[in-house]
């Protein structure tokens, strides 16, 4: 997965994308931006990435679309996995207590 900003550099710098996309340039150094510092964190509306990718395929930059994405995929997948371990140990079911007092007696 590659960081916002390499590709951003990879097609060209914050005035090209700016210019591919229809924004201003002051658009683009918002979604590099931080969260914690106003911006998107690398986060760029969706309907911006074919167009990314298109030019990325013109001028043979080694991006896919999974550069765009991979990072919240994982983040998200990782967070699901823990909410859904904490709830399994926060809280078990009716049916695993009856199990462990079966076991038990």
């Amino acid at each position: 997965m590659k960081q916002f900003s390499e590709i951003i550099n990879l097609l060209g710098g914050v005035r090209r994308v700016s210019q591919l996309l229809g924004v201003h340039r002051t658009r683009v150094y918002v979604w590099l931006r931080p969260i914690s510092k106003g911006g998107t964190g690398g986060r760029i509306p969706t309907k911006h990435i074919p167009i990314l990718l298109n030019e990325a395929n013109k001028i043979g930059a080694p991006i896919k679309a999974e550069d765009f994405f991979s990072f919240f995929y994982r983040k998200q997948s990782c967070d699901s996995k823990l909410s859904s371990q904490s709830a399994f140990i926060a809280a078990p079911t009716d049916n695993n207590e009856q199990q462990q007092q079966h076991t038990h007696s």
